[in-house]
C-alpha cells in the first residue's frame, strides 16, 4: 500500500525523469546564431518545423530555460492551429517549468499534456501526465486536483490501452481506497 510519503517522494523521481528525457535527446553542440534564428522563425509561424524543437532542447541543454519555455510555447500554438498533437513541445515545456522550479506552472503544463492526450487518443500518455501533475499537486497541498486526478487516473488503469508496466507502475505508487 503505498504512503503519501511514497506518493510524494514519487513526484521527484518522476519530475527528474520529465526532465532528463528532453535535455538527453538534445545534441551537446550549440550555436547561439542558429538557435536565434530558429527561435525567430518560431516566432513567424514556421515551428511546424522539427528543427526548432531540437532547438529548444538545446535552449534548455544550455540553460536558457526562459527561452526554451518561449520556443515551446510557440511551438504548442502553431502545431495547435494546424491540427496537430504537440506531444514533445508540451512535455519540454513542462520540463522547462519544473527547471525553473515552478511545481505549479510543471503541474499545469502536465494537465495540458493530458488534455492534449486524450484528445488525440494517446491514453499511455495521458495517464502519466495525470499522474506526475498529481504528485506536483500533492507538493503543492492542492487536494481537490490530487483527488481529481487519482479518480482518473483509477479509471484509466481499467483501461485494455494501458500496458501491464505502466499500470503496475501507477498502481503501485498511488493511495489504496
Amino acid at each position: 500500500m503505498a504512503t503519501s510519503r511514497q506518493f510524494l517522494v514519487g513526484a521527484v523521481v518522476a519530475a527528474t525523469a520529465l526532465i532528463a528525457a528532453p535535455a538527453a535527446q538534445a545534441s551537446a553542440q550549440s550555436s547561439k546564431q542558429m538557435l536565434a534564428d530558429r527561435a525567430a522563425s518560431a516566432a513567424s509561424g514556421a515551428a511546424l518545423n522539427p528543427a526548432i524543437i531540437e532547438d529548444a532542447q538545446r535552449l534548455m541543454t544550455d540553460g536558457r530555460f526562459k527561452d526554451a519555455r518561449r520556443v515551446y510555447r510557440t511551438i504548442i500554438a502553431d502545431r495547435r492551429a494546424a491540427g496537430e498533437y504537440p506531444v514533445d513541445a508540451l512535455r519540454g515545456l513542462a520540463s522547462a517549468e519544473f527547471a525553473m522550479n515552478d511545481n505549479r506552472a510543471t503541474a499545469a503544463a502536465l494537465d495540458e499534456l493530458a488534455d492534449a492526450a486524450g484528445q488525440f487518443g494517446d491514453p499511455e500518455t495521458r495517464i502519466r501526465s495525470l499522474f506526475e501533475a498529481a504528485l506536483l499537486y500533492q507538493g503543492l497541498k492542492v487536494n481537490e486536483r490530487v483527488a481529481s486526478h487519482l479518480s482518473e487516473i483509477r479509471t484509466l488503469l481499467k483501461s485494455p490501452a494501458i500496458t501491464e508496466a505502466t499500470r503496475a507502475d501507477i498502481a503501485d505508487r498511488i493511495p489504496r481506497r
